[in-house]
């Protein structure tokens, strides 16, 4: 997938600079723009998810929304483990991780039917607002 970012500045570029592109490189150019676009706001299979720890939009048959990751909880015990009575120690192998509450929800967990990949988040540059 082309990055968002630089697709939007190939777009102001060519915009304000007034760069005759031609026929083809304008084509071109609002090709990759559909498909990136595409690729950021679209739904898709859940079975076509990845599972590989990347935190994902997903969504579920009762209409809500999450976000998820595939993998193991993140889980420290107090005191070295001795006082720990958590039962994520009986997790042996990664399943749907609720990103927001650290919730494990297991392998295979219906209600999700669709997902989509996370906007890009703002950069350390970026004060809010234009």
């Amino acid at each position: 997938m082309t990055d968002p970012m630089e697709l939007v500045e190939r777009l102001d570029y060519s915009a304000t600079a007034n760069r005759g592109l031609g026929r083809d490189g304008l084509v071109t150019l609002l090709t990759e723009a559909a498909a990136c676009i595409r690729d950021l706001v679209e739904w898709r299979p859940i079975d076509t998810a990845p599972k590989d720890g990347v935190v994902i939009d997903v969504w579920r048959e009762d209409g809500g929304r999450d976000t998820v990751f595939w993998g193991m909880p993140f889980h420290e015990c107090g005191e070295m483990g001795r006082y720990c009575d958590s039962d994520w120690h009986r997790i042996r192998s990664p399943g749907w991780v609720c990103n927001t509450f650290n919730e494990f929800l297991g392998r295979n967990h219906n209600p999700f039917t669709h997902w989509r990949p996370l906007p890009t988040p703002p950069s350390k540059a970026d004060k809010g607002g234009a």
